[in-house]
């Protein structure tokens, strides 16, 4: 009876042991379990998976970075909505690339059809003419070295060199415009992407053509002086200078470009009368002065408030057109009694009349 009573508290001790071993397992596998079913676990996956984890991962930012224009990524002198405006489709960017041609195009028309010739210097070489016959004509048409050629009937000689350096600043900055607008500014990758835009090669160039611009037009407006030349000249390669750092600080590379426009049209105000061989230049330089800046003046706003949003910055290349007529202006009247003005108006009246 005893020995019956001891095997069964025995095999009770023995029941209870095996329960509580487990419980206690279920409670320290449990949890095991939970680990196991968590994200973070640290099992190799299956290759399949691994390369699928990757591509998703390094897709994310990506996407992210291609689209973001939050005002963290603005540069530090610029408004948080300085964008806002700004965004253009890329069809709009097109037309911003076409409306940098016009100035191109009248440039060559400029310069083939002769316009650069004003009647003042004709009358004078015809009145120079009058006492020469025949024979002593074509001497001077070999001296004076006239141009014939009959695709350009109207261009008799060599325009001047100040005429000349409007049309080089021209022709030096469209195509660098076109190519940023047209290839680089409307490409899906810069398009949605403002920032990756402004830090972009083709805008550097683009900012540094208008500089390159502005110091041949500052030897055409100065009429060749060269310390005034040579003034432009160091300012607008520093200010290129500052295109072509990391950090691209878009206020002061701006500001730097109107200081570029009142260097090159200040000498219509300081010039005087003297270097114009005594004629009375000075009243029509004010006029023309005042002609331009009110065209910069329209066309710095359409490009400082975008009021057409993305159609202001065609609207400011358009506005723009208007100003190198008023420059040729000014330098066909400086040059009207020149050398080159008065050979190529000398061999004009030579080709017109028979010899």
């Amino acid at each position: 009876m005893a020995q019956s009573t001891i095997r069964q508290r025995k095999g009770n001790a023995i029941k209870s042991s095996n329960i509580n071993d487990e419980t206690t397992n279920g409670e320290k596998y449990q949890p095991r379990q939970q680990q196991d079913k968590s994200p973070a676990n640290d099992a190799p996956l299956p290759p399949s998976l691994s390369s699928l984890s990757n591509a998703s991962s390094s897709t994310t930012p990506a996407s992210t970075t291609t689209t973001n224009s939050s005002p963290s990524m603005v540069p530090a002198d610029l408004s948080p909505h300085y964008y806002d405006k700004r965004t253009m489709t890329p069809f709009q960017e097109k037309i911003n690339a076409l409306t940098i041609l016009p100035s191109a195009v009248l440039s060559i028309y400029y310069i083939s059809s002769g316009k650069w010739l004003l009647q003042e210097s004709i009358q004078r070489a015809e009145d120079f003419l009058l006492n020469f016959n025949q024979e002593s004509r074509m001497h001077l048409s070999q001296h004076f070295k006239c141009w014939k050629n009959p695709l350009l009937p109207h261009l008799h000689h060599m325009p001047p060199i100040t005429i000349w350096a409007i049309v080089l600043g021209i022709l030096l900055h469209a195509p660098c415009s076109f190519l940023y607008h047209w290839k680089y500014a409307a490409a899906p990758h810069l398009n949605h992407n403002p920032v990756a835009r402004i830090q972009h090669w083709s805008r550097r160039l683009d900012h540094s053509a208008i500089h390159m611009c502005s110091i041949f037009w500052s030897y055409a407006t100065s009429a060749g002086h060269l310390p005034f030349f040579a003034l432009n000249l160091v300012y607008n390669i520093d200010s290129i200078r500052y295109h072509w750092q990391p950090e691209i600080r878009p206020r002061r590379n701006q500001l730097r470009i109107l200081g570029s426009m009142l260097l090159y049209t200040s000498p219509l105000l300081w010039r005087t009368d003297e270097e114009d061989g005594g004629g009375s230049r000075q009243p029509l330089r004010f006029q023309l002065f005042g002609k331009i800046w009110v065209i910069f003046c329209v066309a710095l706003w359409l490009f400082a408030a975008y009021p057409l949003r993305g159609w202001s910055h065609a609207a400011f290349h358009m506005v723009m057109v208007a100003v190198p007529p008023l420059l040729w202006e000014m330098v066909a009247h400086d040059e009207v009694y020149g050398d080159w003005s008065m050979a190529a108006a000398h061999c004009a009246v030579l080709r017109r009349r028979p010899q």
